[in-house]
Parts: structure tokens; sequence; C-alpha cells
């Protein structure tokens, strides 16, 4: 059984946390910069960094990003930090009008998954990133190094890793191996999906068989994952689709099982009491890569750089991993996990082995035109 200590210490109060603006002088305060995306700037060395929720390690004592305070104190850069991001899609929604123009969107840096950089880079709409200003990624796990889109990572730096799985109350999870089982009347239609398009339908192809990672599929196979969601949300046994509000669901009883990122689920268990199992189905799970990028509107990229570097060494990299839960893709943090949280060095959230690794595949990379297709069939089955 995985040790909550450290979680539940960056647990404790965290779910009522939603922004926090940290830095030396005048920063931009509890304001959401989804509201008021063009925010203020100062010729001070500063930056604004968008992030999801529950995705940095958090003090609830201090109400303080420990480590993002280190770096200010280190570096004399006040970061002005902004849990804004609970989907990609929805967060791409309110910003792409303004990259589009090459319009300060109001952050620095963002941290989106790979793929949404990819559809970024490919419209030209995000800066290159300087590796000479950034020695610490010589500690880059080689695994995560030459993504198709960004074979160099000049615009992209990864953050976390994350796996998508099933998460079930333990009372139920003898009864889940696959995700049909999800389908069985004991869970009374209470079971969640994810609004994120490839963790909802990698998780179906997989179970169809379909190996997802592979080029040799394409319309056929995803229409015949969005006849299974359209008839299982038709018929009440799916009763939700969200986005990182399904963490709520599951707190509240709405949900008995859902699909959900591997890493929330330890920091549910640590301020709940230990009530859900995080499951890899038999037939496999999502992984995927989330990262820093820098949008053209912009103009603190050596901000950023220096931001990214303090990351990457390996102590900083095992502090935000014990914290948070998820994959790191700092070479070295497990040594040095061994002197931040021995408990958590063969927590396989953070550090998959060989095995659970092997049966995690990656949503291949889709045409523009797929893209837009999918997206719209999704959408379309989800009735929004």
């Amino acid at each position: 059984m995985t040790d909550h200590r450290r979680i539940s210490e960056f647990a404790l109060s965290r779910r009522s946390l939603l922004k926090y603006s940290l830095g030396i002088g005048a920063g931009l305060g509890a304001t959401s910069l989804l509201t008021s995306c063009a925010a203020p700037r100062s010729d001070a060395a500063e930056l604004n960094w968008g992030n999801w929720t529950y995705y940095l390690d958090y003090d609830p004592e201090s109400g303080t990003f420990p480590t993002l305070e280190e770096f200010t104190a280190a570096s004399g850069i006040a970061v002005n930090y902004f849990e804004d991001i609970d989907d990609n899609n929805t967060f791409n929604a309110v910003v792409k009008d303004q990259l589009q123009l090459e319009q300060d969107i109001g952050y620095d840096t963002v941290v989106v998954s790979d793929w949404l950089i990819a559809r970024w880079h490919a419209a030209g709409q995000v800066q290159a990133l300087d590796h000479a200003r950034m020695p610490n990624l010589a500690n880059l796990k080689p695994a995560w190094a030459a993504p198709s889109f960004d074979p160099e990572r000049s615009y992209s730096v990864p953050w976390q890793g994350f796996m998508t799985g099933i998460a079930v109350r333990k009372e139920y999870a003898k009864h889940v191996r696959t995700l049909d089982d999800l389908l069985n009347p004991i869970f009374e239609g209470r079971v969640g999906m994810l609004t994120e398009m490839r963790d909802t339908a990698g998780l179906i192809m997989l179970q169809q068989g379909v190996d997802i990672e592979s080029s040799d599929w394409g319309d056929a196979e995803f229409e015949n994952a969005m006849t299974w969601l359209s008839r299982n949300l038709s018929d009440g046994k799916i009763s939700a689709v969200k986005g990182g509000s399904f963490v709520q669901d599951l707190v509240s009883g709405a949900s008995i099982a859902t699909l959900a990122w591997g890493g929330e689920i330890d920091v549910l268990n640590a301020e709940n009491g230990d009530k859900w199992e995080f499951i890899v189905p038999e037939s496999g799970g999502n992984t995927d890569v989330t990262s820093f990028t820098v949008p053209n509107g912009s103009k603190r990229v050596r901000e950023v750089e220096q931001l990214i570097d303090y990351y990457y060494d390996p102590e900083i990299a095992a502090r935000v991993a014990a914290t948070v839960g998820y994959i790191t893709p700092v070479e070295g943090a497990r040594e040095a996990m061994e002197h931040v949280d021995p408990s958590l060095v063969d927590n396989p959230l953070i550090f998959p082995d060989a095995e659970l690794q092997a049966r995690l595949k990656v949503f291949r990379a889709l045409s523009s035109n797929e893209e837009s297709r999918y997206a719209q069939q999704f959408a379309r089955v989800l009735g929004t």
C-alpha cells in the first residue's frame, strides 16, 4: 500500500486553493487570468505561469508553494502562479484567438498536453527555447526527449507525465479489471469518463483491441469507440463526463468509478481516508506528457528558461513528485527521492516499473483533419 504521509501534507486544505500569487513586490493577486487575459505588466523580473490544479508542491501551513518561493528567492524572479487549467480544450478555447493574433495571452508559460503544444507549434504560435540556458535539461529522461512533433524539444519541455486508468472505490475494486466491467449493474450507472478525448477514446479503443500508438487505425476504429461511448451514455451506464472535477464526483459519491489520472488518486486518498484504488485495465492505459511552452506574445522567455532549469534539478523534481504524485521526467529524481521521502521510491504512479510501463500507451499523433473530425465526433457524443 502506498504511504501517503508526505502527500497528505500537500493535500490538506489543498482543494480550496485555486489561485496563488507569489513574488517580490506587487503581484497579480488571486485573479484568474482566464477572466482577464491581458494582465498588467511591469518592468520588474517576473513571469506568469498557468498550470493545472494540484500540480505543484504546496504547504498548507504557510499557504505557499515552497519550491516556487525558493526559486524566487534564488533568482529574483517573481512568479504569479495560476491554477487555471482544467481541460486542454477548454483552456485552448479561451486563448486561441489571442494566440492567432500573436497577442499576449496573459501567461508567459503554460503547462498543457503535448498534443496541444503540437497544434500550437504547427500554427507558429509558440517560441523556441534555448537549451544552452537550461543546462539541467541534461537530466531529461531519454524516453521523453524526442517526440515526433518537437524532436529536439525546442518548443516544449516536459513538466510531468501521467497515466489514465480507472479510479474505483476499494470495496468495488475486485469487480474491475477491464473497462467493460464498469457497465456492471452493481455500479448503478455511477460511472464517469473524461472530457479529454484522447484519454476516454484511448481507453475504449484499447479495450476494443486497438493499438492506439500505431498508425494502422483510423476512422472505423474511432467510430467504434464513439458508438460504445454513445450507447452507454444513452443507457445511463455512464453518468458523467468531467475534466479535473472528476475528483469532486468521487468524493461526493456521484461516481463510484471513473476514468482518472493516476496522480490525483494518491491526493484523494490522503485527504479522504484511503477510499479509492487506481487500476490500469488489463488492455492497457493511456500515458501522456504535459509540458512547458512559451506563447508568442510573451516577452519573458529568458525568465521561463530559468524556471524550467530550476525544476530540472533532481532534488527539486523529487520534491514536486513527492507531493503531486505524477511521473517525473527528470533523471536522478528517484535517487533524490531516497532523501526526500524513501517511502515513495517504489510508488508506481511516480516511478512506473517496466511491467506497468509496457502496458501504458501513447495515443498516436493525429493529422489536423483527424483532429478536427474526431473532436467534433466526440463533442457530438457528449452533447456539447
